[in-house]
């Protein structure tokens, strides 16, 4: 093992009346915050 590494992500959300989306976005931080990734995503719509 090469020791620990912490993942900073955050999660964002897209509620709408017919739909629903979501991402979890994986950051750069503590350094700046900026996103470096979308290690999960996904979405529903029912027509």
């Amino acid at each position: 093992m090469t020791g620990n590494r912490h993942s900073y992500w955050r999660l964002g959300a897209d509620l709408v009346v017919n739909s629903l989306g979501w991402a979890a976005i994986e950051l750069d931080a503590p350094t700046d915050c900026k996103p470096i990734g979308i290690p999960a995503w996904a979405s529903s719509n029912p027509h």
